[in-house]
């Protein structure tokens, strides 16, 4: 996925007949990979349409279309955070339309205050020593927001 300024949010990314898609997993099934396109219509009529309902950090509509794993290249995990001044970095998930963040925090002190003053969950209620937190962030709040290749199909020996 996309943010509303071009930048790739955390997610995994391959070329496909001369394009940059999102893909599902970076690992094959039956020597298929899965393309996915958020929200929109659909790239073509071969592609499959499922609503995903209201569910964290993409709502909504997604495309999806399965293609021979030969056909893709430059597979690549890009990972993407941003800061809270000096409180901490989280990572950035989704952007909804109303620009703001879904993110994710891995740090006890950071966990601890956006469950507090932002409204943040633990996966699955699990206690916040022992698990991320997540939620939603007004754009305002997040700074120096980076993206990053975090793995290369290439590079993995």
């Amino acid at each position: 996925m996309w943010s509303s300024s071009g930048l790739k949010i955390t997610g995994k990314y391959g070329t496909w007949n001369g394009q940059e898609a999102e893909l599902h997993s970076t690992a094959p099934v039956d020597g298929m990979l899965l393309l996915v396109k958020y929200g929109g219509q659909a790239p073509g009529p071969e592609w499959m349409t499922i609503d995903l309902g209201n569910r964290f950090p993409i709502s909504g509509i997604r495309h999806a279309l399965e293609v021979p794993v030969d056909e893709v290249s430059n597979i690549h995990a890009v990972t993407t955070t941003g800061e809270l001044g000096s409180r901490g970095t989280v990572t950035i998930l989704a952007e909804a339309r109303d620009g703001r963040l879904a993110a994710s925090a891995n740090d006890l002190g950071l966990k601890e205050w956006l469950i507090m003053e932002c409204g943040f969950h633990t996966y699955f209620d699990e206690p916040v020593t022992r698990s991320s937190a997540f939620g939603w962030l007004p754009a305002a709040l997040v700074s120096n927001i980076k993206s990053s290749v975090s793995w290369r199909k290439d590079n993995d020996s």
